[in-house]
């Protein structure tokens, strides 16, 4: 069936909750604004946001199932550095907006958006 015989549905989004500093970051909930849109399948209701600080030019985000558990590559695949602490000065920012949901990681230099 062609794209133009479905009907028009608008994305809710999300809002993130509950932010909270970590020894790492930070991290939040996501909850789903309104019902979704169910286009790929039902929407996951409620997610989990986190910000992890591996060093001062890395940043890994995290948006998962709050509720599931997911399939992650093994660390014998891809290595990853495991942050004990936030550094102290970072050349990189995690930013966002509550509502509707969004982030960017910005360069703190020049303040350009790396994603």
């Amino acid at each position: 069936i062609p794209w133009c015989f479905y009907p028009t549905q608008v994305a809710t989004g999300y809002t993130l909750n509950e932010v909270v500093e970590t020894e790492t970051g930070f991290k939040g909930i996501l909850k789903l604004n309104g019902e979704g849109t169910s286009v790929y399948g039902s929407d996951v209701q409620t997610l989990s946001f986190e910000v992890i600080y591996e060093n001062e030019d890395a940043v890994r985000v995290k948006i998962t199932d709050a509720n599931n558990a997911r399939w992650e590559v093994p660390e014998s695949v891809v290595k990853r550095t495991h942050a004990t602490k936030k550094p102290a000065n970072s050349n990189i920012e995690v930013a966002y907006t509550a509502a509707p949901f969004s982030f960017e990681v910005v360069r703190v230099s020049d303040g350009k958006s790396l994603f």
